[in-house]
């Protein structure tokens, strides 16, 4: 029988399969940040931040004013200071973004928009990690639908999305991300030495900003632990070069050469 949405679409719409997970992840961070930010219409982005959102909005603002990046003292907490264990790392783009605005919506209107824009992007970023996450670990099912099932998940895990919300700019959304980086990488370690040394920055980084992806990260080396150990020789062939490996060998051994022979030798004595 004649089809007409086949002869209008041109095709069926069996045989289109799933949407583009490009398309569904815009359209799901645009709808997840318009939901995170609803409650904060009445009273403003300034007033759903927490006590550590605004901590860090501060120290954002004490590094724009030409506070130095390795003095973390907040000299009006508890004076005459306290000395902040956070990193700068995170302040870097925040500070970014409020002198990116600050001519076009001056002070408070950039830090708003920073305090918006900010977790939305983070957002954006952990739904393309997923879909990739996804797509890597998929084995012979339709691609795109493993990936707009990931996607779909991630947006609805509700304990996930409170970070990502309007005025949250704490490291623990950030550190999602390169948690999420890391998984990413790590699942192309064997075939990629690029790869495996990526993860190992982004696991470096994480941990730089924070201790609390620690025990994740852990886990994941236990586990890459286990396949070296499986599967040690293969691994060891595609990471590390032949002759990478024979320059390490020689290495260890001048060191140890030239070790041996500045120790002063104690039978000279007797």
């Amino acid at each position: 029988m004649w089809n007409h949405s086949t002869a209008v679409g041109g095709v069926s719409a069996a045989g289109r399969g799933p949407a583009d997970p490009r398309i569904v992840i815009l359209m799901l961070c645009a709808a997840v940040a318009l939901a995170l930010a609803v409650p904060n219409i009445r009273n403003g982005v300034f007033d759903a931040m927490s006590t550590d959102d605004a901590m860090r909005l501060v120290e954002v603002n004490d590094l724009i004013a030409g506070q130095g990046w390795f003095d973390l003292m907040q000299y009006r907490l508890d004076p005459p200071g306290s000395l902040m264990h956070w990193s700068r790392v995170v302040d870097l783009p925040l500070a970014a973004l409020i002198l990116m605005f600050r001519p076009l919506a001056g002070v408070a209107g950039a830090e708003a928009i920073m305090l918006t824009l900010w977790p939305t992007l983070l957002f954006g970023a952990a739904l393309v990690l997923v879909a990739a996450i996804a797509k890597r670990m998929n084995d012979g099912v339709d691609p795109r639908a493993v990936q707009l099932a990931a996607i779909t998940l991630a947006s609805l895990s509700v304990p996930s999305l409170i970070h990502f919300r309007a005025g949250a700019i704490d490291h623990h959304n950030f550190q999602i991300v390169l948690l999420l980086c890391f998984l990413f990488l790590t699942l192309d370690i064997e075939r990629s030495r690029l790869s495996a040394g990526l993860a190992g920055l982004s696991a470096t980084l994480s941990l730089a900003i924070g201790l609390e992806m620690l025990p994740a990260i852990a886990t994941a080396c236990v586990a890459i632990l286990g396949l070296l150990i499986w599967r040690g020789n293969a691994v060891s062939r595609q990471a590390f070069p032949r002759y990478t490996r024979v320059r390490c060998v020689r290495g260890a051994l001048s060191a140890a050469d030239r070790r041996r022979r500045n120790q002063p030798d104690d039978r000279r004595g007797r």
